[in-house]
């Protein structure tokens, strides 16, 4: 399991508002959805993170996903 947070996010949340910051959270989203294999399971934790299940990843292998 990773959990991704986005540095800053709070300052934007802060300053524009939700919907700005759900914009500026999308490429983030789509680069996670796009880039992990069809397995892995992926969603938006809270306001800036994101969760990553590697069910078919060894402790070695969940490593370089995550660097």
């Amino acid at each position: 399991m990773l959990m991704l947070d986005l540095d800053y996010f709070k300052s934007i949340n802060d300053r524009y508002g939700h919907s700005a910051a759900t914009r500026c959270s999308r490429p983030c989203g789509n680069t996670i959805m796009q880039t992990l294999r069809v397995s892995d399971l992926r969603c938006r934790w809270g306001g800036e993170e994101f969760l990553v299940a590697l069910p078919r990843s060894g402790l070695d292998q969940a490593k370089r996903v995550g660097c």
